[in-house]
């Protein structure tokens, strides 16, 4: 897993390249990752005790929620577009839309995998996922492959 250094070099060249200000936060307060808004200030909370061993894919995701809640708000603001065809939150097309281009300007590899379905039928890449009710070895055996591919 790489260290809390790693993790602040790659945020930092990340967020210089975006022109973005989330500020980075250690904390075993969420599972993985998140992005969140408070006080007007914005910040990328990552768990360092979870099993993510690509810092650059879990800013980008975080990155892509922080873009796509600001064209939401700036859309509601112009009133260019009705509400309910806005979605600012969670893993949606619009969301994906943001996190390939990403990608694509910054020319960072994709991962071999993601567990994000719109992310993986935009970038072309294996959806990863399977439902908890599945047979979890099978499940878990594929995303460990597609973890393990992405070392290379």
């Amino acid at each position: 897993m790489p260290s809390a250094d790693k993790w602040i070099e790659v945020h930092a060249d990340l967020m210089q390249k975006l022109k973005l200000p989330c500020r980075l936060e250690f904390t075993t307060d969420v599972k993985i990752g998140q992005h969140s808004f408070e006080d007007g200030k914005c910040v990328i909370r990552v768990n360092l005790e979870a099993d993510f061993k690509r810092p650059e894919h879990l800013i980008l995701h975080e990155a892509a929620h922080h873009r796509a809640l600001m064209r939401a708000a700036s859309c509601f603001a112009d009133y260019r577009l009705p509400a309910e065809t806005i979605c600012c939150c969670g893993h949606c097309k619009h969301w994906a839309w943001i996190l390939v281009a990403m990608y694509r300007n910054l020319r960072v590899a994709l991962p071999y995998g993601t567990r994000f379905e719109e992310f993986a039928d935009l970038a072309g890449i294996e959806y990863a996922f399977k439902e908890p009710d599945s047979d979890h070895k099978a499940a878990t055996a594929v995303y460990d492959d597609l973890a393990e591919r992405s070392k290379r």
